[in-house]
């Protein structure tokens, strides 16, 4: 999607990073804030289920963790307030960078994502060698390895960036396969992604570039057979994709919430009902009145950057 939008309309890179900052930043401070006052209040009353330790753990409730949390430091106790930024410090980094990873694919093709790839390669087992782990992005202690694992990311985003530049032409050859060899891409996809290892083993940095492979292939199959698509045209999967945002961010400290406060008392059917949907809820009240009108905000302050700056990223971009 930020490639696709690179490519469609020119723009200046500090209008560029003036839309990422209020894309991204007005409804992140506000959740990060809000989880902190919630944990203030609220604190740790049960134990939870391992997957959900994260979310309910006990985080550094300090001054300094909080302004770490909204600098996205990077580290895993800088996700202890809501666990699923660790991805986004990642995404904000590499955002940065984007515009020029894009002009490089625009030149330089599948050459540049074999650089991107030994970049990438190169930060993970640098980190496994240092570490004993491979890099996840996820619990990284150190701002150093959060870098490694930053860079560990960078591929994933340049093959996405090369199948925007692409898309037709790979939509057009994914149409083109015949049924039979359509049914074995989507098992090759569906075993890329579904592929998993221990993470501190070697097996593992390979699941995780078949991970990659598979999103990557997942979305060459919708670019290219219509009727899946359609399903991804329904009403439900629009409006989920439009709320996306909010709701990544809003649902680990709505279960936070209500596992604390309803704990033990219901069933795990009734307390997922009520998670689903509050974080629903939440996420389309922050969506309507906080993310989309900082998204507008941000698209008029670029667009002043841009007419201020004549030579703009999208303009090398076309040429």
């Amino acid at each position: 999607m930020l490639a696709y939008s690179l490519l469609k309309q020119p723009i200046s890179y500090s209008g560029f990073t003036i839309k990422r900052f209020f894309r991204i930043y007005p409804i992140f401070i506000l959740v990060i804030v809000a989880s902190y006052a919630l944990h203030l209040v609220v604190g740790v009353n049960h134990q939870s289920s391992e997957i959900l330790e994260k979310s309910v753990g006990t985080p550094d409730l300090s001054f300094t963790s909080l302004l770490k949390h909204l600098a996205l430091w990077g580290t895993g106790a800088a996700h202890s307030l809501d666990g699923v930024i660790w991805s986004l410090v990642h995404e904000m980094r590499i955002s940065l960078i984007f515009p020029f990873i894009l002009l490089a694919l625009r030149k330089y093709g599948w050459r540049a994502l074999l650089l991107f790839s030994f970049l990438s390669l190169a930060c993970t087992i640098l980190e496994w060698h240092t570490t004993g782990r491979i890099s996840t992005g996820l619990d990284e202690t150190t701002v150093v390895a959060s870098f490694l694992a930053t860079g560990f990311f960078i591929v994933f985003f340049a093959a996405g960036a090369l199948l925007a530049v692409n898309r037709d032409r790979v939509a057009l050859q994914v149409a083109n396969i015949p049924r039979s060899k359509k049914i074995l891409l989507f098992t090759i996809v569906a075993m890329c992604l579904l592929k998993s290892s221990d993470i501190s083993s070697l097996n593992g940095i390979i699941s995780y570039y078949m991970n990659g492979i598979g999103a990557v292939g997942l979305i060459a199959v919708a670019l290219g057979l219509r009727q899946f698509r359609n399903v991804l045209n329904h009403n439900v999967p629009i409006w989920l994709g439009r709320i996306s945002y909010s709701l990544y961010l809003v649902h680990l400290p709505i279960i936070y919430v209500v596992t604390q406060t309803i704990g033990e008392s219901w069933s795990g059917i009734q307390t997922s009902a009520v998670v689903i949907a509050l974080s629903l809820l939440a996420a389309e009240l922050m969506a309507k009145f906080i993310e989309f009108p900082s998204i507008r905000l941000g698209k008029r302050l670029s667009q002043r950057a841009f007419a201020s700056n004549a030579q703009t990223v999208g303009q090398q971009l076309v040429h």
